[in-house]
């Protein structure tokens, strides 16, 4: 259940409603927009269904069900858009359209160099291409690894495009995981996510979203 909050509701009215939900057991989890504030419950559903009482008090708009599993994630409890920078002035979220291209995985310098052209030329935002590539063979191609991460950074500088590529566990003075500009975890399904390249990948349970990569 999330609780919308008028444009005009007080400090003091919005306090009132935060100590309401934790007297019915339950988490509040605020979210200030521009115009007006809403508070999300989270907690034992049973103790939601009292939370229809609150519609009535002082500086209370509506108390609005939310039936979707991922509800601080969800359009009704975080309505404004997630906004995530990819650097060089590419922001992915917004009103613009981004389009990302590239080849699955880095093969050599002469392809991903051709990709890279190719994408700038099309008019693409943002270059991909993947520097490690778990195989459950040992036999299949693995991916150029640290070395495909300097040839991403390399025509990152000769394009001008932020790249995406997968993540990793943090770097090691022996390794270096700083090319990229943004990342993804997970299978080549899984959404955006931070990081440098990881050559192993996780289960589903541990896919990382939206995050920002500051390597």
């Amino acid at each position: 259940m999330i609780v919308v909050m008028k444009s005009s509701a007080t400090e003091e009215e919005i306090s009132q409603i935060i100590r309401r939900i934790n007297e019915l057991g339950l988490e509040e989890h605020i979210i200030r927009g521009v115009m007006r504030t809403v508070i999300g419950a989270v907690g034992d559903e049973r103790g939601k269904m009292m939370l229809e009482s609150l519609s009535g008090l002082n500086g209370v708009e509506s108390v609005v069900p939310i039936l979707k599993p991922y509800k601080l994630a969800s359009i009704e409890g975080r309505p404004e858009r997630s906004v995530i920078p990819m650097g060089r002035g590419v922001e992915i979220g917004g009103k613009k359209i981004i389009v990302v291209g590239g080849p699955c995985s880095v093969e050599s310098r002469e392809q991903i160099i051709i990709s890279a052209r190719a994408v700038k030329e099309a008019g693409a935002h943002v270059l991909r291409g993947g520097a490690y590539k778990p195989r459950t063979s040992p036999y299949s191609f693995q991916g150029m690894a640290e070395e495909g991460l300097k040839l991403l950074a390399e025509v990152r500088e000769m394009t001008g495009l932020p790249i995406q590529t997968e993540a990793c566990p943090p770097p090691s003075k022996s390794s270096s995981c700083r090319p990229s500009t943004s990342s993804a975890r997970g299978t080549p399904t899984s959404s955006s996510a931070s990081g440098a390249s990881a050559p192993s990948r996780p289960p589903p349970a541990t896919r990382w979203t939206s995050a920002r990569c500051r390597c």
